[in-house]
């Protein structure tokens, strides 16, 4: 269209020309956002791959088996690099694991002794 539009003397030479370079960086910052695209889909395909990798290893990891055979060094370990704190309150405890929300425990879903001086409305 835009040779159409040369050869019926609407457009200089010169603006035949600088609609050309247009037209060809539009192309070519086009080309390279559809490229840009295809390295994000490719990374977010492989990082969903990954990802189901390690949901797959943890699902079928005997963590009872390893507790069992691990040293204590080893079970602190384990310990802090899945626990990121523990708040002991009066009537719980309120653990939170990396990456995840925190859980409410009670004691005594734990095996620990709820204090008997633990109660709403209770003198102190």
């Amino acid at each position: 269209r835009l040779l159409d539009l040369y050869y019926q003397g609407m457009i200089t030479a010169e603006g035949f020309k600088q609609e050309e370079e247009r037209l060809a960086a539009s192309i070519e910052a086009a080309r390279e956002e559809a490229s840009a695209e295809m390295s994000a889909e490719a990374a977010r395909n492989d990082l969903e791959l990954r990802f189901e990798q390690v949901a797959t290893l943890l699902r079928d990891l005997d963590i009872d088996r390893i507790w069992a055979s691990a040293t204590e060094d080893e079970r602190r370990v384990l310990i802090e690099e899945l626990v990121e704190s523990v708040t002991v309150f009066p009537d719980h405890l309120e653990v939170k694991v990396n990456g995840a929300p925190p859980l409410n425990v009670l004691y005594d879903e734990v095996g620990m002794k709820v204090s008997e001086n633990v109660g709403v409305g209770d003198g102190t």
